[in-house]
């Protein structure tokens, strides 16, 4: 994909043209300048129309993103040569092919549930953030950490996303020879990994993403 700045004059003035025919305002350009966030929910919405994928409901805010009926059948396979088939070669961890048991981080909410479409918020925080305070903030909003599950589910949905941002799913963990570890979807060298971060008694630098699901 090409960048902008480099598209002839002629197809830039049609491209604004039709942004312009679609009722896209000076207010929302605006916005997009001073918040890369909706510029970063442009590009994925463009990049799964793209790839033919169906585009859930999603609206850009400040410091997230909410992303609506993702369907997530509570399934993830442990074979790293289906993971590095979705993802990329080598950007698997080997933690999400062992076959430890993983946690949800949520004592009420089992981690496999009956599949269905749930509703997701990428949550970013300007401020500096302990990994509890986090999920009391936006537990009081209705949302439970994503577990490694729903990320997987998330992750095929919005494939692009992850090229972006990094965003950390910690609603649940494993504790493979006594160190506990949640999902982070990311990226390296334009690649798609899923890596294993440390989590949970952790403060997060101001600017990190988080993946919540709406509680249902």
């Amino acid at each position: 994909m090409s960048k902008l700045f480099k598209m002839p004059p002629d197809k830039l003035n049609l491209f604004l043209s039709v942004l312009d025919s679609a009722g896209f305002t000076a207010e929302q350009a605006e916005a997009i300048s001073v918040e890369p966030s909706a510029a970063t929910y442009i590009v994925a919405s463009l990049s799964a129309l793209e790839s033919g994928q169906t585009l859930p409901k999603m609206v850009a805010g400040k410091f997230s993103f909410v992303a609506n009926d993702i369907f997530v059948d509570y399934k993830m396979s442990r074979s790293k040569r289906v993971l590095e088939k979705e993802f990329s070669k080598g950007g698997v961890s080997d933690i999400f092919c062992q076959k430890k048991r993983w946690y949800s981080h949520n004592i009420v909410t089992p981690l496999v549930q009956p599949p269905g479409k749930r509703d997701f918020i990428v949550k970013c925080f300007d401020l500096p953030a302990h990994s509890g305070r986090v999920n009391a903030v936006m537990e009081e909003l209705g949302y439970n950490p994503s577990s490694h599950l729903e990320g997987y589910a998330f992750a095929r949905a919005f494939p692009q996303l992850q090229l972006l941002i990094s965003i950390l799913v910690m609603g649940s963990c494993t504790s493979p020879k006594g160190s506990t570890y949640s999902m982070c979807l990311s990226s390296q060298s334009g690649k798609r990994i899923i890596r294993a971060v440390h989590f949970y008694d952790t403060y997060w630098p101001a600017g990190t993403f988080f993946l919540f699901t709406r509680k249902v």
